[in-house]
């Protein structure tokens, strides 16, 4: 058997296989999760970049133009707001989903459901940030004004960014959860560090769910992850025979082919980086993990490379 016939057969076996069918099932949830890092990305820096100006005129002056800086700023900071929220009711809704069909019977995995009640249909700060969003989409842009903060570590003066009780207060439309968090707090509510909490819930429960459903399904896994790596290492082989018989010769023949053997964030990571030197080194070490590279190989690669 030919190694293009091996990759075909492996290929073949592995996409008819039961056990792909439920790893399908286990990554369905990543696109999702990835939507939500890049949201939160987003909406930190620009807390970060409010939070960390000192007290200057673009924020406490009444000048106009100095106040329509501020206004744009806020209602960037809602829309930002509103995509992050949205992306993590997007991610809980495809993993029930997911949930579902890998559990139709609930038994295998019965504590998920009393996870998902303890920290967010219950959760005061989780129902809080959902119905936050709602706020916004139908009252006007979040209650949010800016208050100097002293910071005892540094000396410096700062803007903080905190949600108006007497504004939150007048929404009539709050779940209970939601007015009990509100009335937890006896002064206005620090939004910075309302979403780091949040934020920090949502990957916790991430980070246990992905522990819980890979130990569950560990030789589904194991047994795709053994597919694909006999698999990558059959068509490596193959373009390094190309690479003995000159016929694959140069960088870009070489990248384009060797990172289809990388996983989409390890080519993501690849595609990322500027500098030749720095793809060289990610890429060959990339492939190492899958399979020796044999010296006479090796070195035709590293000739592709500039020096």
């Amino acid at each position: 058997m030919d190694l293009i016939e091996k990759m075909f057969n492996l290929t073949k076996e592995l996409e008819n296989s039961e056990e792909f069918k439920t790893y399908s099932w286990l990554t369905e949830h990543i696109p999702a999760l990835r939507i939500l890092s890049k949201n939160y990305e987003l909406l930190d820096a620009h807390l970060l970049s409010y939070s960390n100006l000192k007290i200057n005129e673009a924020f406490i002056s009444f000048n106009v133009i100095h106040r329509v800086e501020q206004i744009n700023y806020l209602e960037e900071l809602s829309r930002l707001f509103y995509n992050y929220v949205a992306s993590t009711q997007t991610l809980v809704d495809n993993q029930r989903k997911q949930y579902q069909k890998l559990f139709p019977d609930r038994k295998r995995f019965p504590e998920y459901q009393t996870r998902i009640d303890n920290d967010f249909k219950t959760n005061g700060l989780a129902c809080f940030i959902k119905d936050l969003r709602n706020y916004f989409l139908h009252v006007k842009i979040l209650p949010i004004e800016p208050v100097k903060k002293f910071d005892g570590i540094t000396g410096d003066l700062t803007i903080g960014l905190f949600l108006k009780q007497k504004d939150l207060r007048l929404y009539k439309d709050w779940k209970s959860k939601t007015k009990e968090f509100i009335n937890s707090h006896e002064k206005d509510i620090d939004f910075d560090i309302t979403i780091t909490s949040y934020h920090k819930l949502v990957i916790e429960f991430q980070q246990w769910y992905q522990d819980k459903t890979c130990a569950i399904f560990k030789k589904e896994i194991d047994y795709v992850s053994r597919i694909k790596r006999e698999r990558s290492q059959a068509g490596l082989k193959f373009y390094f025979d190309k690479i003995r018989s000159l016929e694959m010769n140069d960088l870009e023949s070489f990248e384009s082919s060797a990172i289809r053997f990388l996983e989409l964030d390890e080519t993501r990571t690849f595609m990322n980086f500027k500098l030749v030197q720095q793809r060289q080194e990610y890429l060959l070490s990339r492939i190492q993990r899958i399979i020796d590279i044999p010296e006479e190989v090796l070195e035709r690669i590293n000739n592709f490379y500039p020096n």
